[in-house]
């Protein structure tokens, strides 16, 4: 992974900070509280980086880290209880709305527009490859947006229709291609430097980055649309696309300063936080089953507690429920890991070990090339490496617990051949994830239903959505239904976004 600090990050930070205070307050879609059309591509870019980065780590990671049933309520708080009781509203998700929209969106929209007029055509791809990525979180949370006239607040259209989530995917498509189509890798052209807080302007890399973006896309349709992702990935595969490497790890860097944190660390771990970490603890819907199997990556995911002792973590939900057994300070508990959730965790976009584990599907789907297995055995390798955890050899052979095709622990335990590999990579993936890809890991268990036998939240069995289901989506901000009139009604986090398994 490109590791770049410099001075402009520091810049950064400080506007993130003014954005989240005001975030609440509901900013327009449409206007950039950074101004772009007073600055240059080199100032902005880095600024629609770090706000795209900001709503996946903070606003966005913290309800999907526990949706995904990584994390769960501490008993002696209650800040994000609405999460494990499957009662949240649209406020819950509207600064992350905000920060894709506002910052991160509005700022690449204008990069690509700049780059285009000063003929640097470098900075309108990387613009094209990360808006795709943001308009795909933002479908993945609230299925229908606005994206095809969205960002154009200039023009005069601040109430954008929404486009169906199924279109937005095919629309992500476009804009991808639309990138790759004008990306310059020749010597002579003009390239970003450490203005691009990602990859330093390594053009080859973001090729291999939108390729593995088209293939998720494509990956994510495979149930819903299944003619459309053997297509796509078919046609992937027919190109020669070159695709993320196991050890490159995509994603944009903190040196842990003061300043110059990883989001959710500064905005809810960290001592001078408001929240002073005292709100999120480990899931037993994971923690029980990495410690069942002597899982290594246990001490990258979790610290263990202050207070003394191996790990410990609450039933997912059980901390809603002050004022039971349970119930202790939190230093009794495992929090986030100084890994994914340190003060100097980069935030990650795409994985090493995503696209091995996204590759080993479309093998085993029968619309790649290569071998499922060796792509997932490299997978699980990588994401130990990715989690400083030694060598995966001992989980991997014939009879061991992450055996391929034996679907052990997946919670699947009957299927095809094929199903039971599926379930095998869809669960490492969930493994893997926990505290670094949050997100995308809800997404994928929507997607999936791997693990198959995780538990409806103790403090979410009496939600609205039904006693043995879990949430499905986010909701609208409550500016945004106030606002443009175009906004769907939906009531209800319990309805599936097209690709989900419930809807399938």
């Amino acid at each position: 992974m490109k590791n770049i600090i410099n001075k402009s990050i520091y810049m950064l930070l400080a506007l993130m900070l003014v954005m989240v205070t005001s975030c609440e307050d509901g900013l327009d879609i449409n206007t950039s509280p950074n101004n772009p059309s007073t600055s240059t591509t080199a100032f902005t870019l880095p600024t629609g980086q770090a706000g795209i980065a900001y709503a996946i780590s903070l606003d966005l990671g913290i309800i999907s880290g526990f949706e995904s049933q990584y994390w769960t309520q501490a008993p002696q708080a209650g800040q994000y209880a609405a999460y494990d009781k499957y009662n949240y509203t649209g406020t819950a998700t509207a600064a992350g709305w905000n920060n894709l929209y506002a910052v991160g969106l509005q700022d690449l929209n204008f990069v690509r527009t700049q780059a285009l007029k000063d003929g640097t055509p470098n900075y309108a791809a990387i613009a094209d490859f990360l808006t795709a990525y943001a308009f795909q979180v933002a479908s993945d949370l609230w299925g229908d947006i606005p994206a095809r006239e969205a960002l154009q607040g200039k023009n005069g259209n601040l109430t954008p229709v929404y486009d169906p989530s199924a279109d937005v995917y095919d629309y992500l498509i476009e804009i991808i291609d639309r990138g790759l189509g004008i990306v310059d890798t020749r010597l002579t052209a003009i390239t970003p430097g450490t203005d691009d807080l990602i990859l330093g302007g390594d053009m080859k890399a973001w090729i291999r980055f939108a390729n593995t973006l088209k293939l998720k896309i494509y990956l994510r349709q495979s149930n819903s649309r299944p003619s459309v992702a053997q297509s796509g990935i078919q046609g992937l595969y027919s190109s020669g696309a070159s695709f993320v490497g196991g050890s490159e790890n995509i994603g944009l860097a903190y040196s842990g300063t003061s300043g110059n944190e990883n989001p959710y660390y500064s905005g809810d771990l960290s001592a001078n936080s408001i929240l002073r970490g005292v709100n999120v603890v480990a899931s037993n819907s994971v923690l029980d089953r990495l410690n069942g199997v002597g899982d290594t990556r246990v001490d990258f995911f979790y610290n263990t507690p202050a207070n003394g002792g191996g790990h410990v973590g609450l039933p997912q939900g059980e901390g809603t429920n002050q004022g039971t057994p349970l119930s202790g300070p939190i230093g009794n508990f495992s929090n986030p890991g100084t890994g994914p959730a340190g003060a100097s965790s980069p935030v990650q976009f795409i994985t090493g070990y995503e696209s091995l584990f996204l590759q080993a599907e479309a093998v085993a789907r029968g619309w790649g090339s290569g071998s499922a297995k060796a792509l997932y055995d490299a997978g699980v390798q990588a994401a130990f490496d990715f989690a400083g955890a030694g060598s995966a050899a001992n989980f991997l052979g014939a009879g061991d617990e992450y055996e391929f095709g034996q679907s052990n622990h997946t919670g699947v335990t009957t299927g095809t051949s094929q199903e039971l590999q599926l379930a095998d990579i869809h669960y490492q993936k969930w493994i893997a994830m926990n505290g670094s890809q949050n997100v995308e890991a809800w997404a994928e268990f929507r997607r999936t239903n791997v693990p198959a036998d995780l538990p409806i939240s103790v403090g979410g069995t009496g939600a609205s959505i039904g006693s043995s289901r879990f949430p499905q989506r986010a909701l609208y901000p409550t500016a945004e239904v106030s606002n443009n009139p175009n906004t769907p009604s939906v009531g209800n986090i319990g309805d599936p976004i097209f690709w989900s398994f419930e809807a399938n």
